[in-house]
């Protein structure tokens, strides 16, 4: 529940214009996931004898997140930054 709250007030900063797309858009992939997870990892487990392999998944999803929120901040603040003039 934490990190929804976390995520939802993220959304009302990047897209206060769109929050409530932004807020339905996550809740579409929150279902998908829950929905999708467990018998996938069910499945892996069940072939390999292991959750290993599950868990690996769910790791490299959240190294993708984290290199996709450094790249969003990165764009940020080229954003909020001033334009160098050429002038000089």
């Amino acid at each position: 529940m934490g990190i929804v709250t976390v995520a939802n007030a993220a959304a009302r900063l990047r897209a206060p214009q769109r929050t409530a797309q932004m807020i339905a858009l996550m809740t579409i992939g929150y279902s998908f996931a829950q929905i999708v997870g467990p018998p996938m990892a069910g499945l892996i487990a069940t072939r390999t004898g292991s959750f290993v392999g599950g868990l690996g998944i769910v790791a490299a999803g959240l190294v993708l997140g984290i290199v996709f929120l450094l790249v969003d901040r990165y764009q940020a603040k080229r954003r909020t930054l001033p334009a160098r003039s050429t002038m000089e």
